[in-house]
Parts: C-alpha cells; structure tokens; sequence
C-alpha cells in the first residue's frame, strides 16, 4: 500500500512539474510549433543555406497562386541557379543567406510573402529616414550629429541620387505598391545596412563611410555604428492626444460630442473567437489541446498577458458585442460621423471586418471578396477546412494547380447571418447611420486591408489615407513556414483574392491621398484627422 501511495506521490508531483512547465514555457512551445509543410529536398551535397534555400523555393512552387504570373518560371530557375551557387561559396554566411532571400523573395512584390532570419546585430548607420511623397527625409539621427538637419530632404548618398538607390534597394524587398515597398526599407533597414549597400554598389567595403546630402546642399558624414553605441533623438513616434496608437487594446472607442464625431481605434481583426478558432488552422493537431489550456489560462485574467496582448480585450472578449455596446452608445449621443483608424492593424480575421460593416449598413446583402485557392495537398495540410470546402463544391473534380472560388463574395453577410456561424450577429442588431470615416494607409495590412476595401467598395466609408499594405486583389493570406535547418521563419500567400468593385483596379486608391511629413511627427500633428474634420465641418 505505502508503494502504491509512492507511485502515485510521484505521477501527481510529475503532473505537476508539467503544469509549471507549460504554464511558463507554453508560449514558447506554442510559437515554434506552428505548422510547416514537409517537402522533401533530394540532394545530399547541399549545404544548410542551399537546403533551406532549395526547401523555400519549392514551398513557393507548390504554394504561391499563380506563381507564374508574378514569378515566371524561367527567371526563377536562373534566380535559383545563381544564388545556389553563391549560397554554396566557402565565404557564404548567415547574413549572405539573409540577403539571397529576401532577393528572391522580393521578385513576388508580394507583404505576405517574407522571411525572418536571425542573426547577431553588425552596426549600422546610424540615422532613420522617413519616406513621403516618394522623396526621402532625416527623420532621425545618432544625437552626436545635432539635430539642426532633421527634417531636411536627402537628395543623394555617396554621389549617387536617392531615385537610383532606391531603386537598387527595391530588389531586396517585396509589396504590392511603391510606397509599401518604401515602407519595407524602413521597416527592414536596408537602405543603412552596409551589406545591402555594398551589394548595390554604393560602399565597397562594409566599414566604408556614407556621405549624405541635403536638398540645402548641407552634408554628413556617418560610419558604421554597434547599435548600443547610438542615441536616437526618437523621433517618428506620433503622440496625437486622439489618435496616438494603443497597441495593447485591440479595439476602444471615445465619442467627442461638440465636434460631432466618435473615434474608434481598431489596432487587430482578433477576439477570443478567432484566437480559439486559429489554432485549428495554424497549429499541429497534437498540441491544440495544450493550446486550449493555455489559452484558458490566459483569458481567465483580468489583464490580456502574453501572446494574446493587443488582441484581447477583457472588457468585451468578442468583438460584436462591444460594437453593440459602442454604436449603441454612437446612437443615443446623437453623433453624426464615425472615424475608424485601420492604421495601426496589420489584421488578422476578415469576418471582423464583416461584423463591423454589420453594425454600419442596413442593407442585408453587399459584396465582399472572393477567395480563391489550388485544391493541393498545401491547401489541404494548412488549411483543411477550405480544402475540404474545395471538394464539396467542385465534386467533378479539379486540377491541383487551378486556382478555385471556394468563398464567394456575392453575399458579404453570409457568414454573420449564420445562427451557428461564430460570428452571428442579429437581425435587429443597432445600425449606425451616419457618416463614416477610415483612416488607412501602407501600415493597413492583410485583414484590415480587406476591411478597408469592403468599406470603399460598397459605398460605407470615406477612405483617408494612401495605398493600403496588401493590393485588394491579388495573392494574400498568411501561412507560416518554418525553414529545418537554419529555423528561419517567415509566410507565403497562399489564396487569391477578388475585390468586390472589379473595375476599381487592383490598387486601393483613397478618396483622399494624405501622408504625413518629418514635421507631423516632431510637431504631433495628425493630417488624417485634420483632413477629416475638415470635411465633417464642411457644409454638406
């Protein structure tokens, strides 16, 4: 008996052991367990940066929709030749493989289509350029230089002019419009990268100087700096007392009412829904019930912690019911228009989006996207549920490679008109009828991009903004991969979409093309908002 007692002493202090341990270590188990095609790489004498390159090439092959279109063929196999070979140099490393990527990567123009490579931080030179109205701008600089030229526009670098750098650097980064592009050369840093610049030919050394010039035709001189060893003025943060971003609520909302406006702020397409419905997507099958767990953990705090911060919301766990509560609230203040920030989103669910178009619009049918996919055993690993959908409606069969509408978007209600969908809402749901304004730009990504274009397409919202950071029609949807030997990370697009105004081209042009400037951001100036209180003021 006192054996028996032991044994189970033990597997109850095992138990737990394991509870302790998933309770502190299951973010991590959960984030690197995320699904990853198996493809198989038949070649024996390839190094682990050809391996991996090899195995993302045949990803794309067998993933990216209508690859051919965007990539031919031909030129991807030279690519893939050339940079092979480099790849497989004596001298290749980390960062060699890092560049060669993203190369490749970019020739998709394509915000979906990205990897992520860890390696050890090289210095870096150290000043911060904004972007606007396709010129180049010191937004900020290592404070050792003063602050005397930020703001001033950069007109060329080592005697070469900003135009033809940018686009050189342009090879090593993909989105579907320019000033999304630009975007990713600040995001990514190429453009003070000496790797990067040395491959375009601007420094032949990496420890060379950069000379930059000023539309006043001031100068400086910068060398290459440890990042630990620069101090930023930190500039580029905008603290409007409006629309300053929250990352940390998903979505929060204030109503002015002597302006005549409510604000709400929508930074993720993400409620405890959609976090317990993406597990069945993106996970493997073994681990969703220790992400189950998890999560349950997680939503049985007062405060969002952990992988769910930013795309929880304690107060209101799904979304529908704080937009009930909030255009209820719209309703009774009498307030006459509605300012929706898309511009801190990068997405997440699109039926989000839908349920907010729900509460704006009383008409029961509009047109949403249509959602393409191959009925491939890619689509049918990532995303069973859709293959499955594949099946049932194409019982005649279909080709792997053909590119199939799985989800029309003839009825974009469909799926909040569903009494046994997770996102039904109500027939006699509270309706804003008022105006509507969207703020969006290239920072506008994925599911929030689609929002926006639902919202512009059917007539529901004025948009504010610049090109959004995916095209509304075009290849789109996140799928992860994970590369075996270097653990690189990073997704494809693996769905096509349809916007639901065909004729309004595949770009997303705003009803009013606003940027900000070097100066918003020091002076905490917002001219999206300035702009849409101008036009709510205006007569009608």
């Amino acid at each position: 008996m006192k054996t028996y007692k032991k044994v189970l002493l033990a597997i109850a202090a095992l138990i737990i052991i394991g509870l302790v341990y998933v309770a502190t270590h299951a973010e991590k188990i959960l984030l690197n367990s995320l699904k990853s095609y198996p493809i198989k790489i038949e070649q024996a004498d390839l190094n682990d940066y050809q391996y991996d390159f090899k195995y993302l090439a045949k990803l794309l092959d067998v993933g990216f929709p209508a690859i051919d279109r965007y990539f031919p063929e031909k030129q991807r196999l030279e690519s893939q030749k050339r940079i092979l070979d480099i790849l497989g140099d004596k001298d290749a490393d980390i960062y060699t493989f890092e560049l060669e990527l993203n190369r490749y990567l970019a020739n998709f123009n394509n915000s979906h289509t990205q990897i992520s490579v860890k390696t050890e931080a090289r210095p870096i030179y150290p000043y911060i350029i904004y972007t606007s109205h396709n010129k180049w701008f010191l937004l900020d600089i290592d404070k050792r230089f003063g602050d005397k030229q930020i703001g001033l526009e950069i007109v060329a670098i080592n005697g070469q002019s900003v135009e033809k750098i940018e686009k050189e650097l342009f090879k090593f980064v993909g989105a579907e419009n320019k000033i999304s592009r630009q975007a990713e050369l600040r995001y990514r840093q190429v453009y003070r990268k000496p790797i990067y610049l040395k491959s375009i030919g601007l420094i032949t050394d990496l420890t060379d100087n950069l000379e930059i010039t000023f539309k006043d035709n001031s100068a400086i001189t910068l060398k290459p700096q440890k990042l630990n060893e620069i101090n930023f003025y930190d500039n580029g943060i905008l603290k409007h007392p409006i629309t300053e971003p929250f990352y940390s609520k998903p979505y929060f909302y204030k109503i002015y009412k002597e302006q005549n406006y409510a604000y709400l702020q929508f930074n993720h397409l993400y409620d405890k829904g959609v976090i317990l419905d993406g597990m069945k997507d993106y996970l493997k099958p073994w681990l969703r019930p220790l992400g189950s767990v998890y999560l349950k953990y997680l939503f049985s705090k007062k405060k969002a912690s952990g992988p769910i911060v930013g795309k929880y919301n304690p107060e209101y766990p799904f979304f529908k019911d704080f937009l009930t509560s909030m255009v209820k609230d719209l309703n009774s203040s009498g307030v006459e228009n509605l300012i929706i920030d898309l511009r801190y989103n990068s997405g997440g669910e699109p039926n989000l989006g839908t349920e907010l178009a729900y509460f704006l619009s009383d008409q029961e049918r509009l047109k949403g996207l249509d959602w393409y996919a191959q009925g491939s055993d890619f689509t049918k690993y990532y995303f069973p549920r859709i293959y499955d959908d594949i099946v049932k409606k194409y019982p005649q069969g279909f080709s792997k490679d053909e590119l199939l509408l799985f989800n029309s978007g003839s009825d974009l209600f469909k799926t909040v008109k569903d009494a046994d969908s997770l996102y039904y809402i109500p027939k006699d749901r509270p309706i804003f009828k008022g105006k509507v304004y969207v703020f969006a730009r290239f920072t506008t990504h994925s599911a929030a991009a689609m929002t926006t274009t639902v919202l512009l397409d059917n007539g529901l919202a004025t948009v504010i903004g610049t090109n959004v950071g995916n095209n509304p029609t075009g290849p789109s949807q996140y799928t992860p991969y994970k590369l075996p030997k270097t653990k690189s990370t990073g997704s494809i697009s693996s769905a096509y979409l349809q916007r639901p105004n065909k004729d309004a081209g595949d770009l997303l042009e705003p009803d009013f093309w606003i940027e900000y400037s070097v100066d918003d951001f020091i002076n905490n100036k917002d001219p999206f908002l300035e702009k849409a209180l101008e036009l709510i003021k205006a007569p009608q």
